[in-house]
């Protein structure tokens, strides 16, 4: 396999606040490689948001810092890098996809405006100009847009919930970035727009080769469009795998009660299946395996040691003391 376009190592990420330290991303290591999509899945909390916010060095502040760990991109650590680069980088290299598209655009500006800045703030060789308006109508029709050419003028409130993540999708892609984080963006469509929105992510990175994080803890959604699972749990990550095996053969506690409580067409039951307790306070972790008292496996050392991270398969890991290396659970209808 190839070098991967970006290496995440002991990433650390935490919050300083009055009543104590969150350590919202707590030591996570994991690869993207180019033209690859990975899904980053977990109930909310879990320190997903916080995980993309550190790659492009935009943590809340001042409470936020980035206290340890490397990501290394395209040969440079962008940890380490000054402000100046890390602005070159951020939306020309590695793009965005925000989770709400109407707090995300800007309502006091027109769309043309608002995709035009990528060409205005990372400009190619085609120039500027009149040549900027053409591109932004090019880029609006390639993501969807009905009638771009006259819909440069229009504001986000003229838009649908859809055609706004549509919007957001097309400033992302404008500068041709090598990286796409999307966090959470069917979060606020409906079902039958989140189908047709991941068709076009899925064609727009074919298209241009793009390596995409997704983030998400929609499980059907990473069944249907990643290569990859990582999956985190109080800011650590638990599992990663390929998604076929961590799908049908789900290593971690964790990981086989997210599988099991998915809706499925054709199984009758009286309620579904529910991961019993509630995700930890990051102020107040338990000791040793943080999800030892929600875990139905838990035994005594969980509760006093942290579990080493196991291989599981030819690229995948697991933490935890007593994985499931054999069990099995019902595929993840793909259905969205």
């Amino acid at each position: 396999m190839t070098e991967p376009l970006i290496q995440i190592r002991d990433l650390r990420t935490y919050l300083y606040t009055r009543r104590g330290v969150v350590k919202a991303v707590d030591g996570i290591s994991f690869d993207i490689h180019e033209g690859e999509i990975v899904g980053l899945v977990g109930e909310s909390g879990s320190g997903k948001t916080m995980t993309s916010l550190s790659i492009l060095q935009l943590v809340p502040q001042p409470a936020g810092r980035i206290v340890g760990g490397s990501i290394m991109f395209e040969g440079e650590d962008l940890l380490t890098l000054p402000e100046s680069r890390l602005q070159e980088i951020r939306g020309e290299r590695i793009s965005m996809i925000l989770q709400d598209p109407l707090t995300a655009l800007n309502p006091v500006y027109s769309i043309g405006n608002q995709v035009a800045e990528p060409f205005q703030f990372h400009p190619k060789e085609d120039g500027r100009g009149a040549t900027i308006r053409n591109r932004v109508v090019e880029v609006l029709q390639r993501v969807g847009i009905p009638a771009a050419e006259t819909r440069v003028k229009d504001f986000p409130h003229q838009f649908s919930g859809g055609m706004r993540q549509r919007v957001c999708a097309a400033i992302a892609i404008a500068p041709r970035p090598r990286l796409l984080i999307a966090d959470e963006p069917t979060t606020a469509l409906d079902v039958t727009i989140q189908a047709q929105f991941l068709r076009l992510l899925k064609q727009l990175q074919q298209e241009f080769n793009l390596a995409v994080l997704y983030i998400t803890h929609d499980l059907g959604v990473v069944a249907r469009l990643c290569n990859r699972v990582v999956v985190m749990y109080a800011g650590k990550i638990v599992e990663t795998g390929d998604v076929t095996r961590i799908y049908k053969q789900p290593a971690h506690p964790y990981t086989q009660g997210l599988m099991q409580s998915v809706p499925r067409l054709g199984m009758k039951r009286e309620r579904l299946f529910q991961i019993q307790g509630q995700p930890p306070d990051f102020l107040d972790l338990p000791q040793g395996c943080p999800f030892w008292p929600r875990c139905p496996q838990a035994q005594d050392v969980c509760k006093v040691e942290e579990p080493p991270v196991a291989a599981v398969g030819t690229a995948g890991t697991v933490r935890c003391w007593f994985p499931d290396l054999t069990g099995a659970t019902q595929p993840v209808s793909s259905a969205v």
